[in-house]
C-alpha cells in the first residue's frame, strides 16, 4: 500500500476509467473485475525527489479469483514486468514507491513519452511515466502517474 501523502487534492472512489486508460497505455490487460480509488495531488506530494513530481496514485483491488490467476500467470511470463530493480530503477520511481520494489511485488515503469519499459530515460528532458506494482499476496495493483526530469 502506498504511504499517505502530506497534501491530497482529491480522493475519488471508483477510478475505473483511469485504470482502463492505464491498461491501454501500457498495453497489458488487467483483470476486468476490480475496485479502485485514486488520489490526485496539487503541486507537490509529500517528501519527494526534486526531479520527480507525482500526479496521481491509484489503488486497485482485484475481485475475481479466476481473473487474478490468469493475470498473475501472464505477469510471470511477460518481459514487461520486473521482480528486481537495479540502482537506476530506484532513481526513476517516486520515493514513497520504493518500498514496493523491495516487497517482492512485480512491477513495471512505462515511459509514456518514449514508449519504453523499465529503462532510465535519457538526460535533458522531462518525461511522463507510469509505475505499476502488483502485490500478489494482497491481490492489489498500485499505479503511480508522475513526471521525471533528468
Amino acid at each position: 500500500m502506498a504511504l499517505l501523502p502530506t497534501f491530497i487534492n482529491k480522493i475519488k472512489a471508483y477510478a475505473e476509467g483511469k485504470v482502463v486508460d492505464v491498461e491501454q497505455t501500457v498495453n497489458f490487460n488487467l483483470p476486468d473485475s476490480f475496485s479502485s480509488f485514486d488520489f490526485q495531488f496539487g503541486d507537490r506530494f509529500g517528501p519527494e525527489r526534486d526531479n520527480i513530481d507525482v500526479k496521481m496514485v491509484i489503488e486497485v483491488v482485484f475481485d475475481d479469483p479466476a481473473e487474478i490467476n490468469d493475470f498473475e500467470s501472464r505477469v510471470q511470463r511477460s518481459a514487461l514486468w520486473e521482480t528486481g530493480f537495479n540502482e537506476l530503477g530506484f532513481a526513476m520511481v517516486p520515493l514513497e514507491a520504493e518500498a514496493l520494489l523491495t516487497t517482492g511485488s512485480d512491477f513495471m515503469v512505462y515511459n509514456i513519452e518514449t514508449g519504453e519499459y523499465n529503462i532510465f530515460p535519457a538526460s535533458g528532458n522531462t518525461y511522463e511515466c507510469l509505475f505499476l506494482a502488483y502485490d500478489d499476496l494482497h491481490e492489489t495493483l498500485t499505479i503511480y502517474r508522475f513526471t521525471i526530469t533528468v
